[in-house]
């Protein structure tokens, strides 16, 4: 009798096999090693993946491995780069995932090297999917996945294995749900549009503050949230759907991903110490105990975000000068001035680097900064009278 294909639980086996591939791309990849050999791991796993789950492989099971197989090789090679990018560059892996384009376009990733190393892992998902798909087609004894789990279900008090029916599969099924559900919830958290809502039109140094300060402590909750909502539903999908190991390694994954996925995000991008900076930047706000320097501001400037897990399109809301005089010990400081304060150099004055301190002292104007300690906001910026005016 042929076996029962089950289309829904082949689409989250496939899937799931399929992050076992991502996991060793970017595995054997940060070890130094060439990951193309996880190109075949990544297909096998797809393929096998819907087979265990769905029950059995049909032309459909084939076309839903082959579509993860593509898709997920893509990204486990870009994250692979985007993790190097991140470690050497000092930024967070969804700012490098998303500049990995921009990167190629302007050289500073070597584009043989990442289209060749992609290239490679397809070809070995091909020498490692062909073999298998022709296997698990051809192979007619693919234990159903209903079959499987009434061997781990306990016996009743009459003394025989309960049935399984299209609830206990829904309900086995409702953690895989719930973890898209969460992994949403954080990626919301971080989004621009959520970003802008929370901060808001500031018209101050504390406002601004204040509202960073928030919006840590949003992707915080957002975490804990994600990671609190997969709890009721693991419970229920355990008394209720199928008891077998899959469905415990189904809800264990459940857990994983959204603690690694916003886990990973909080620690590398040390949102509790940002609230704790933040904190201290209003205290010194305040008291009014901002530390006071006198520099020459480098006429190149750049938009400049805050602190945080960043997307494409978030907001900047600041601009980035570089200082530098006695007061900075000769070396160059980063000052950042808010939009809001609507403050520009005195372009007569400019301070230049190809001339002499003597020169720029004489020619080149400064300005007597209030910033903060530890995100070197600048709440106010007033020009200092040059040597030549007073003199007059």
């Amino acid at each position: 009798m042929e076996k029962k294909e089950n289309i829904i639980a082949g689409i989250v086996g496939s899937f799931l096999g399929s992050l076992v591939g991502v996991t060793c791309i970017v595995g054997i990849g940060q070890l130094g090693y060439i990951s193309s050999f996880s190109g075949l791991i990544m297909a096998v796993c797809a393929i096998k993946g819907y087979e265990r789950l769905g029950g059995r492989m049909s032309r459909k099971g084939a076309a839903v491995a082959c579509f993860f197989t593509l898709i997920m090789t893509y990204f486990g090679n870009r994250l692979d780069f985007a993790v190097s990018v991140a470690r050497l560059a000092e930024v967070d892996i969804f700012l490098a995932f998303q500049s990995i384009g921009e990167l190629l376009d302007y050289g500073y990733l070597d584009s043989a090297v990442y289209w060749g190393n992609l290239a490679l892992l397809y070809l070995f998902t091909l020498m490692g999917g062909i073999p298998t798909l022709i296997s698990v087609l051809k192979n007619g004894n693919s234990v159903t996945l209903a079959a499987e789990a009434e061997q781990f279900l306990a016996e009743t008090d009459a003394g025989k294995p309960e049935k399984i029916n299209g609830s206990q599969l829904i309900y086995t099924l409702l953690p895989f749900g719930a973890m898209f559900v969460s992994i949403g919830l954080i990626a919301l958290s971080i989004c621009p549009w959520c970003v802008k809502m929370i901060i808001g039109d500031v018209q101050s140094v504390e406002a601004l503050l204040k509202g960073y300060g928030n919006w840590y402590l949003v992707i915080i909750g957002a975490v804990v949230i994600a990671v609190l909502l997969v709890v009721p539903v693991a419970i229920i999908s355990f008394k209720r759907g199928i008891r077998s190991v899959k469905s415990i390694l189904l809800i264990g994954l459940s857990f994983l991903f959204p603690i690694l996925f916003g886990g990973i995000m909080v620690m590398s991008e040390n949102i509790p110490g940002l609230i704790s900076q933040v904190r201290e930047d209003i205290e010194q706000i305040e008291n009014d105990q901002l530390r006071e320097v006198t520099v020459w501001l480098s006429p190149k400037s750049h938009a400049a975000r805050f602190p945080g897990p960043y997307s494409e399109g978030q907001p900047e809301l600041l601009t980035r000068y570089g200082g530098i005089s006695t007061d900075t010990e000769g070396q160059w400081v980063d000052f950042y001035v808010p939009d809001y304060l609507d403050f520009s150099l005195d372009q007569d004055a400019l301070y230049n680097e190809n001339e002499s301190i003597d020169w720029n002292e004489e020619h080149a104007r400064q300005y007597r900064l209030r910033v903060t300690d530890n995100f070197s906001l600048v709440v106010s910026a007033e020009p200092v009278e040059m040597p030549s005016v007073i003199a007059q």
